[in-house]
């Protein structure tokens, strides 16, 4: 999975136009999002792909920040940090005491880039992330009509990704789509057992991103 993902960041940034090399812009990109569908799934590929369930949440507030370098006209660079605040898992689940869970990801971005002749559209670029994920995960409680209390904590932390698409809009305001994939463990406990359970677990999120660009 972390090849393939390499791979694929590379090749995207082989298909840009090779310019002169030359010293360019530094930037810092500061942007405010909505998450509108993060989900998770628990204890991914336990059996052959399978998975021991998913939920939907409800959807939740981004704020990211970015300093890019451009090392071609058409070719930016750079590390990123977003912060995905906490949210609930959607819908009502009985017996519940806290379900919140959100993540702050810290990535290398790199961002092709097409220029417009426009006055509005001036750029359209694709996205392409890669970095680390720093879950965050409250949830207890017990199970229906059985004196079973739970409680879920973060285990372990890894991969993120993420993968979409963006327009400048003036040359200054920025408009994007991003979806991300965390993938990282958790630790299952309850009264039932005397050690807890580590499982795999996959987040996702399709979050949409407004923002400017503050030349440096």
């Amino acid at each position: 999975m972390k090849k393939s993902l390499l791979a694929l960041l590379l090749a995207v940034a082989m298909v840009v136009p090779v310019f002169a090399a030359e010293k360019g812009d530094m930037e810092i990109v500061g942007k405010l999002g909505v998450a509108v569908n993060p989900t998770i799934v628990w204890c991914y590929g336990e059996d052959e792909g399978d998975s021991f369930g998913g939920y939907n949440k409800n959807p939740a507030l981004s704020i990211a920040v970015e300093g890019l370098y451009y090392i071609f006209p058409e070719l930016p660079i750079g590390l990123g940090l977003n912060y995905q605040f906490d949210s609930d898992l959607s819908g009502t689940w009985s017996g519940l005491k806290s379900s919140e869970s959100g993540v702050t990801n810290i990535y290398l971005t790199v961002k092709p880039t097409a220029k417009i002749d426009s006055k509005i559209f001036t750029a359209l670029y694709a996205i392409g992330q890669i970095g680390y994920g720093l879950n965050r995960v409250d949830m207890s409680g017990k199970w229906i009509d059985e004196p079973v209390y739970y409680k879920y904590d973060v285990d372990s932390n890894g991969l993120y990704w993420g993968l979409g698409a963006g327009t400048e809009i003036m040359n200054d305001f920025v408009f994007e789509f991003v979806f991300s994939t965390n993938y990282w463990s958790s630790k299952y406990e309850n009264t039932l057992y005397s050690s807890p359970e580590i499982c795999d677990m996959k987040s996702t999120a399709l979050t949409f991103f407004a923002g400017y660009k503050f030349n440096i």
